[in-house]
C-alpha cells in the first residue's frame, strides 16, 4: 500500500527541444516512469556511474550535468521509459510540442 508522498503523476507540456537543449539529469529518491502522450519523444540515457559529481538540489530531488547523452531511445505514444535512481536522463527532445505524464514512485 502505498503511503502519502510515495507517487506522484504530473501532467507535462514539452515544447520542442534538441539533443542539445536536453539537461542529463538524476534523481535520489524517486524513479521516473515517463509517458508521451501524443507524439515521440527522444530520451537521452546513460549510466549514472559515467557521471562527474554535480550539485544536488534535495528540495527538488535532482541533480544537473553539463554535456549530452550517450544513447536516445525513441519512445512512440502507447510506451513508456523507466530511470531509476542510477540511470541519467535527457527527456523531451522533440520537434514539436509534446503532451506527456512523468509518475515519479519513490524509492527511499
Amino acid at each position: 500500500m502505498l503511503k502519502e508522498g510515495e507517487l506522484f503523476v504530473n501532467f507535462a507540456a514539452a515544447r520542442p527541444k534538441t539533443k542539445d537543449d536536453a539537461k542529463i539529469e538524476t534523481h535520489n529518491n524517486f524513479i521516473d516512469i515517463q509517458i508521451p502522450l501524443t507524439s515521440t519523444e527522444l530520451m537521452g540515457y546513460m549510466p549514472r556511474t559515467d557521471l562527474a559529481e554535480a550539485e544536488y538540489n534535495a528540495e527538488k530531488d535532482v541533480t544537473f550535468y553539463p554535456g549530452h547523452a550517450t544513447d536516445y531511445l525513441t519512445v512512440k505514444p502507447g510506451m513508456f521509459a523507466i530511470f531509476f535512481p542510477e540511470d541519467a536522463h535527457a527527456p523531451g527532445v522533440t520537434e514539436v510540442e509534446l503532451k506527456k505524464v512523468i509518475v515519479k514512485v519513490r524509492v527511499k
